[in-house]
């Protein structure tokens, strides 16, 4: 029977796994001091396989994967997920969304929807009121401050 030849000898297996270790601590560095770099970059950069790249990364602890910045919600400032367009959650939207105002009766601050005060204003309303209570008083009073007529007999 035929011996087997070693494919490479301890000097050669020793080499290797020094070449390994410096791509790895090279990888390890790149995505370290840049992490926001993808892996597909670091491979053309090092001529190594994107394949490689992932396993280095997998062994060391670090993402494999970029996350997409989808920008800050614009009350809190938290990162938006994916599909989002300005606003975090409906909490932060609603809070966004709304116009303050003082009750023309009472003088309460009062915060409704923009929505609902562009459609009031549209309508005409002079007036702004707070609840349905102040809306009945104020109309009241509108209506005891107009000028009236006075039609002489003659």
């Amino acid at each position: 029977m035929a011996t087997q030849t070693p494919i490479m000898d301890s000097t050669e297996v020793k080499s290797e796994r020094k070449e390994r270790g410096y791509t790895r601590n090279l990888i390890r560095t790149l995505k370290l001091n840049q992490p926001d770099m993808p892996a597909v970059e670091i491979a053309k950069l090092l001529s190594i396989s994107k394949e490689r790249v992932r396993q280095c990364l997998v062994a060391e602890g670090l993402p494999t994967r970029v996350r997409p910045d989808y920008g800050e919600c614009e009350v809190c400032g938290t990162a938006l997920k994916a599909g989002r367009k300005a606003y975090c959650s409906t909490a932060c939207r609603s809070i966004d969304c709304r116009v303050s105002f003082r009750c023309d009766y009472c003088g309460q601050a009062k915060a409704v929807l923009q929505s609902v005060y562009n459609a009031q204003k549209r309508r005409g309303y002079k007036y702004m009121y707070c609840s349905h209570q102040c809306r009945s008083f104020g109309k009241w009073e509108a209506i005891k401050l107009q000028p009236r007529m006075i039609v002489s007999v003659s």
